[in-house]
């Protein structure tokens, strides 16, 4: 090799070396000559370059390896581990954080005391195994109700401990109640048992001094403790009106008997989309208290069962909505919502009253919740057939909320399926999610019936929604109902 040849081969490997590509090699010729030992000494150095840019990757990966355990044991250090919620530290921490934020937004806390009813006996007659699956149960249940900026923890035994940012006492009230829902309303089933499991739950308002966890449990005992002597399974708040405390015997009968006559109640609606071009395709109307307390239906609701007159109630309701509805109206699918029992104790005359004479067959359709749906689904379905038989359609809501039932879907034969929002909200960022929803629209599609995603708020999950052909969906991502 000439002496330019050699020259260049050396250039080159100083360049590779520069860009740390220290692999290459010159070759070494035979000779002394100044530029033989240049190449020489190139090469050695080439071979301690590679060796520790090796160790510095290995080092690096190791460096990474630590970071990625330590962050785990920090989380699991946070986190119970029977059933991976917030233990007592991890709710410490993220508790200073709202109250961080909540004295820089002038926003109020409430807090939500959870206590499983009869857990004892569970462990009693089961065995301690069993009552460890039903505490992981329940706390599923809880979360799947709860907001993504809520905060839930166990606190030890059979208690859990919600805090809820951003939230006024009779929010607080309405979570406390979806929640007491979500827990109790479906049998839970482990191995062979099925099991009836209810909670009781203590709601208040936080003050700026509850700022500990033993405050905040003062502040909540004692409206867990008139749950638990109401005759548990119920919801009581230590700072907010209801049916036993603030309110008079007389002021709720007033309140039942307006509801029972449908007066003031009012009706809102919100429209159901298509997801591909968001054209609206119908509307689900909700009714609404014009009065507080009791503005809310999972409010009026509440008192109306607790008093015995929840037909007549959901009636007068479905009545004002359906009213609504015709005065305004709408276009496309109108969907009523009313309760099972409503269905099964009511004739088959007195519902069909419900809708205008000479109504287009296919413009209404009654929304049964799923998580509503006990027994056998059989009584159901005779109740409902004569409605489908006057064009009437028929909707499952709720499906995937806590259990669903497949032989309740199958039974009903329902003409929409309504996909639960805890299947829906952050759907986009959460791959398990979104692997859990896809399996279910391809279930559920099987049976033959369209699919309407609740709960949608985000232009991502939207998004995603039409990536796995689910074509219809609802949510305040448009709006709230109005």
């Amino acid at each position: 090799m000439n002496q330019d040849l050699r020259l260049e081969a050396v250039l080159d490997l100083v360049s590779k070396f520069t860009q740390g590509e220290f692999e290459s090699r010159v070759a070494v010729t035979q000779g002394s000559d100044k530029l033989n030992e240049l190449c020489f000494a190139l090469n050695i150095l080439g071979k301690e370059l590679e060796a520790s840019c090796a160790s510095k990757t290995e080092l690096e990966e190791l460096n990474e390896a630590l970071e990625t355990a330590n962050n785990r044991l920090s989380e699991l250090a946070r986190l119970d581990p029977l059933t991976k919620l917030l233990n007592r530290r991890g709710l410490e921490e993220v508790l200073q954080q709202e109250w961080e934020r909540s004295s820089r937004q002038s926003s109020s806390i409430c807090a939500v005391l959870v206590d499983c009813d009869d857990l004892k006996q569970v462990n009693n007659l089961l065995g301690h195994s069993f009552g460890d699956l039903v505490l992981q149960g329940i706390a599923q249940r809880i979360k799947s109700v709860l907001r993504a900026s809520d905060h839930l923890a166990r606190i030890g035994g059979d208690e859990y401990l919600a805090i809820l940012p951003d939230t006024r006492m009779q929010e607080g009230m309405d979570a406390a109640e979806r929640m007491r829902l979500a827990a109790g309303q479906h049998p839970m089933r482990i191995g062979d048992a099925t099991l009836n499991i209810t909670v009781s739950l203590g709601v208040a308002r936080l003050q700026d001094h509850e700022n500990s966890i033993e405050e905040i449990l003062s502040a909540t005992r004692l409206s867990l403790q008139r749950s638990k002597i109401s005759g548990k399974n119920r919801v009581k708040g230590s700072r907010a009106l209801t049916a036993d405390s603030d309110a008079t015997a007389a002021e709720l009968q007033l309140v039942l008997e307006q509801l029972c006559a449908g007066d003031e109640v009012r009706a809102v609606a919100q429209p159901i989309r298509t997801t591909a071009d968001e054209n609206v395709v119908g509307f689900e109307l909700l009714s609404r208290r014009n009065k507080d307390p009791y503005s809310m239906p999972i409010e009026f609701f509440r008192v109306a069962l607790e008093n015995n007159v929840l037909a007549s109630v959901d009636l007068a309701c479905a009545k004002a909505c359906i009213d609504e509805a015709t005065e305004r109206n709408l276009s496309g699918r109108v969907h009523i919502n009313l309760f099972p029992s409503t269905l099964l104790s009511t004739s088959t005359e007195r519902l069909l009253s419900l809708f205008p004479a000479g109504h287009n067959d296919t413009s209404y359709c009654i929304e049964i919740s799923e998580q509503q749906c006990y027994g056998n689904p059989a009584a159901l379905k005779k109740a409902i057939a004569p409605l489908k038989e006057a064009g009437i359609g028929i909707a499952l809501d709720h499906v995937g909320f806590g259990r669903t039932s497949l032989e309740t879907l199958l039974v009903l034969e329902p003409d929409i399926i309504k996909i639960d929002r805890c299947y829906i909200d952050g759907v986009a960022s959460d791959r398990v999610k979104a692997s859990q929803l896809e399996r279910m629209v391809q279930t559920v599609q099987g049976l033959g019936a369209e699919l309407v995603a609740e709960g949608v708020e985000t232009r991502a999950d939207l998004k995603f929604l039409t990536t796995i052909d689910l074509p219809m969906a609802q949510g305040f991502l448009w709006g709230e109902p109005i």
